[in-house]
């Protein structure tokens, strides 16, 4: 299955009027999320700059939108700050460089331990390590956020020995038959990784987020926080994560690019 993940941010470009032709890689496509280019954005009327990933599509009205991918969790949280106050961005890609300003923020205050593991690590250990990510993600995507971290070590650790058969804690590599997939070191665990990289990742992920917590989007209609999130699948495309407080729609159907992204709980309006 091809797997579709959804961009962090959602802009318009304000003073540029057509997706440059270096860009065009489906020019039958008016709408084209899936390529991204490296980028530097300057967050206007702050000291903040930061390297991200964006790709573009030209919407119906010949507007054009751009999506951001950023690459720290530091990064996430101030876009997102900067997208609920109507920020500008100045966005370079190459010898392009225009204005943009953000329309949609991803980001919410994480509700369940399953959003620590939203973003993958940038670096894995063995071949077996995405796939415990990935299982870990599954298993905690609707477990409530834990109150402290010593109880966040103790969730993970569980469903690590339940998931691995082995302790978190061990000095040694585990081997998860269900993860060996061929290749040199296929099915492996590397438990100094999750000592050294993943759980210090973990908690940071953690007290960020119990710290400075960002919302959910105001509802254009009414001004409601009383959102939630919009994640699509069918047998060709999969959003995944949940990105966002509330609970998630959940909904059959191939994803339209340019959304809806959000559901107003309390006038039902979708942008």
């Amino acid at each position: 299955m091809t797997v579709y993940i959804p961009p962090d941010f959602l802009a318009d470009a304000l003073d540029l009027d057509h997706v440059p032709d270096e860009f065009e890689l489906f020019p039958d496509d008016p709408v084209h999320w899936i390529d991204s280019n490296p980028a530097k954005i300057n967050l206007l009327g702050t000291r903040r700059r930061y390297s991200v990933g964006v790709s573009f599509g030209d919407d119906p009205e010949s507007r054009v939108g751009i999506a951001i991918w950023t690459a720290t969790d530091a990064a996430n949280q101030n876009l997102a700050r900067h997208a609920e106050d109507d920020g500008i961005l100045r966005v370079s890609v190459g010898a392009v460089t225009f204005s943009a300003r953000l329309t949609c923020s991803r980001h919410g205050r994480p509700k369940y331990l399953g959003d620590l593991f939203r973003k993958e690590p940038t670096t894995w250990g063995m071949r077996g390590d995405p796939y415990l990510w990935a299982d870990l993600l599954k298993r905690f995507r609707e477990t409530p956020m834990p109150d402290s971290v010593d109880e966040l070590d103790v969730l993970i650790a569980d469903a690590f020995l339940d998931l691995t058969g082995g302790r978190i804690e061990s000095p040694r590599p585990i081997f998860v038959q269900r993860y060996d997939k061929g290749g040199m070191s296929s099915g492996h665990i590397s438990t100094d990784t999750w000592h050294e990289n993943h759980m210090p990742m973990l908690h940071k992920r953690y007290e960020a987020a119990k710290k400075n917590p960002t919302q959910n989007p105001k509802c254009p209609e009414c001004d409601s926080r009383n959102v939630r999130a919009i994640e699509y699948t069918d047998p060709y495309w999969e959003l995944i994560g949940a990105p966002g407080s509330g609970e998630v729609v959940r909904r059959n159907g191939r994803h339209p690019h340019d959304g809806p992204w959000w559901a107003c709980e309390a006038c039902e309006h979708e942008w």
